[in-house]
């Protein structure tokens, strides 16, 4: 027993008549007499309660929470035995607690007793009970203090792939066919998804059907694909509307299902398109275009601006761009003369090629930039511009932001206008081709090329390793120049100075000669066969003639020759276009200390002159400049110009070109579209699994429009 503290209690009570010596009290009155004395508890020391604490945590409105608390008489064997004889629930919150008693208990020393207690939550927030243990031989209960927490119930909702599904395009009475993409995104601990039915209606509900058979039943996390095809007899633009019923915690899950029937291509036939002017969009002398993964058309201007156009098809042969996003980071670029020093008034930068890559969510862009300025032609004129400004830049999309890498700086550049133009990556995908151009008309430095010679990494199709340019900028190691002081030129990369200050070609660069002897090729293309092409501009009467020896002595003669169609088919394949520094390594540059750019030795065929076609190998020779390259890939027509090649040439045309199977061979050439625009530069084709399947784009240099070429059967 323990004693209590002591306390003062008044205790009223009713007194009968009594007579006191100090008078008498009347029966009816109340008196207060003070009193005092020890309050004594009696506690049962032998029993133990564990937990004395029960913290049955987070638990689900509606779903309930179990958790043992155990009784044991802890005395010994001579010890009394216990009698417990009830529990009760006390507290805020006691209704939400249940207590499975089984009634009186008695324990002798060294035995025990389970109770559940069941937490089943009726609303959210914190919940808090008392247990009391009452048994006897004892005037005080055992208490054990109870708390849980409400909390929100977890529901599943189930949620589609797309909430639109385009199949593409498919002839009369065949079938193609897309998955749909159902998923339970509820959290672990959230019930089952039932998807009882997947029914299609609306206008051409026929054409349209599922594969859904039977009821599917997802855990939270799992997916199931629903095949949806088209097929009809009948032509046109199809469109119905999907909905899949479930019990999940949110509506219906409604898709919208389009798709388009052709006519039957006639074998023989020539294709068929319709061509329109792109709305909404404006241009200054666009020099390149193609799609991005995002679905964009991605356009460069001669001034190094890039817009990225959002394009809505309206209704057949009727497009416009609802949004522009203008790129300015390559335009902003600083520029340098070409001794090396910064000319911050010459703004802008020479942009003739663009590579997107990368994904829906970040697109990216490979491209070169060089010098805008334009010098040379029959004045000859040397307008200081920088001879080793091309630069390899790298452009991503960073939390919706656009942000520039330079990756290669020091490329050469022509005192004309010939750069560093079309990007592919090689076959593998790890290594960059860039068509570069060359210096000269036709291998010898001449007056209008403004008596610029060539250079190592000049006139050719150059292959850059990307994993092996180590920190960027990578910049090209070039030649002690005499005019400057120091073996480590200032400002190097930059300024070229007419090729005393030029790239080395090392023999364990990043970067290398992949394909020599290219004038100005203006355009790559690998082909889905893992093939290389591209159309070399030929070169100009009086512009410049063949090397003399191959040594870069200036000759102001020349011939004009027709731009050649090339099937580059191995490292090494030489296009024609002499380049007498690679060819001729006793070729010096310096004459207070002659040195030779190039460290891999000497290409003697690199000192002959291939006529285009007659002797250069080419495929096919055009009569006009020809530049912009593609292959077609889309299966219209009956897949009959799956694999031909499109390129657009300066007579306003673009052609189609038909290989052989082993694409080394010209079965054919025909012009697609004999009105393209006035000066139309490039081309690019749309696959069928791009956002205008088959469709093919144009943009107009001089014309300054965007053209669109819709095949009859889309």
């Amino acid at each position: 027993m323990t004693k209590s503290p002591t306390k003062s209690l008044l205790i009223p009570f009713i007194l009968a008549p009594m007579v006191f010596s100090a008078g008498t009290v009347a029966a009816s009155e109340k008196i207060s007499i003070p009193l005092s004395g020890t309050a004594v508890i009696n506690i049962v020391t032998n029993m133990g309660v564990t937990p004395p604490l029960v913290d049955l945590g987070g638990t689900e409105v509606g779903k309930e929470a179990t958790q043992k608390i155990t009784l044991k008489h802890l005395g010994a064997a001579s010890e009394n035995n216990i009698l417990i004889t009830g529990v009760t629930l006390t507290g805020a919150n006691s209704n939400e607690f249940v207590v499975e008693f089984p009634g009186a208990t008695v324990l002798r020393p060294g035995e025990s007793i389970d109770i559940d207690v069941t937490f089943f939550p009726v609303t959210i927030g914190n919940k808090n009970a008392a247990l009391q243990i009452n048994h006897d031989g004892a005037s005080a209960e055992h208490i054990v203090f109870l708390k849980g927490h409400g909390d929100e119930q977890a529901v599943s909702e189930l949620a589609a792939s797309s909430t639109e599904l385009n199949l593409g395009s498919v002839e009369m009475n065949a079938t193609i066919k897309k998955n749909l993409t159902l998923t339970n995104q509820g959290e672990p601990n959230a019930p089952m998804i039932t998807i009882s039915s997947v029914e299609i209606s609306g206008d051409n509900e026929d054409d349209f059907s599922s594969n859904f058979n039977s009821q599917i039943v997802l855990a939270p996390g799992e997916s199931e694909d629903i095949e949806i095809s088209l097929n009809s007899p009948t032509y046109g633009d199809k469109s119905a509307s999907l909905k899949a019923i479930h019990d999940g915690a949110n509506p219906p899950i409604q898709v919208a299902l389009t798709g388009k029937v052709k006519k039957p291509f006639v074998v023989g036939s020539d294709p068929e398109f319709t061509q329109s002017e792109v709305t909404g969009v404006s241009l200054s002398q666009p020099t390149t275009l193609q799609f991005g993964p995002d679905g964009k058309l991605y356009i460069g201007e001669m001034n190094g601006t890039i817009k990225a156009l959002t394009v809505q098809r309206v209704k057949a042969n009727n497009y416009k761009v609802t949004n522009t996003e203008t790129i300015t980071l390559v335009n902003k670029m600083t520029n340098h003369d070409d001794d090396g020093t910064v000319n911050n008034s010459i703004k802008g930068r020479l942009l003739t090629g663009i590579l997107v890559t990368g994904t829906a969510q970040n697109p990216e862009i490979y491209l070169v930039s060089g010098d805008p300025r334009q010098g040379a032609g029959p004045s000859g004129e040397d307008k200081n511009l920088d001879t080793n400004s091309g630069i390899l830049s790298h452009l991503k999309k960073q939390g919706g932001s656009w942000v520039k890498e330079d990756l290669v700086r020091g490329l050469p550049r022509s005192e004309e206008n010939h750069q560093s133009n079309g990007l592919v990556f090689n076959q593998a995908g790890d290594k960059l081709l860039i068509s570069i151009g060359g210096n000269t008309n036709q291998g010898a430095p001449s007056n209008n090329f403004a008596r610029l010679p060539e250079v190592a990494l000049g006139g050719a199709i150059v292959e850059i390793d990307l994993n092996g340019l180590g920190a960027t900028p990578y910049d090209l190691p070039t030649l002690d120049d005499e005019d400057r002081s120091g073996k480590n030129d200032a400002n190097d990369p930059f300024g070229g100075n007419n090729g005393k200050n030029q790239a080395i070609l090392k023999a364990n660069s990043p970067v290398q000669i992949y394909a020599p002897g290219f004038r100005n090729a203006y355009d790559l293309v690998m082909t889905e066969s893992g093939r290389l092409y591209t159309v070399d501009n030929g070169s100009n009467n009086g512009w410049g003639g063949e090397p003399i020896n191959c040594s870069n002595k200036l000759v102001d003669a020349g011939s004009t020759y027709q731009d050649g169609l090339h099937y580059i088919s191995h490292r090494g394949y030489y296009g024609g276009h002499p380049n007498p520094t690679r060819g001729n390594v006793a070729n010096k540059f310096n004459d207070s200390n002659p040195q030779s750019p190039v460290e891999v030795g000497s290409n003697p065929i690199e000192c002959n002159f291939l006529a285009p076609g007659s002797g250069d190998g080419a495929l096919d020779i055009f009569k006009k400049s020809t530049n912009g390259l593609d292959e077609y890939t889309a299966s219209n027509f009956g897949g009959s110009m799956q694999g031909n090649l499109l390129t657009a040439s300066f007579d306003r045309a673009i052609y189609r070109i038909e290989l052989n199977a082993e694409g080394d061979q010209l079965l054919s050439k025909s012009k697609l579209f004999d009105d393209a625009g006035v000066v139309p530069l490039d081309v690019t084709a749309q696959s069928d699994s791009e956002i205008f399947p088959g469709t093919v784009w144009v943009p107009d240099y001089s014309g300054n429009k965007l053209y669109v070429f819709e095949p009859v059967d889309y």
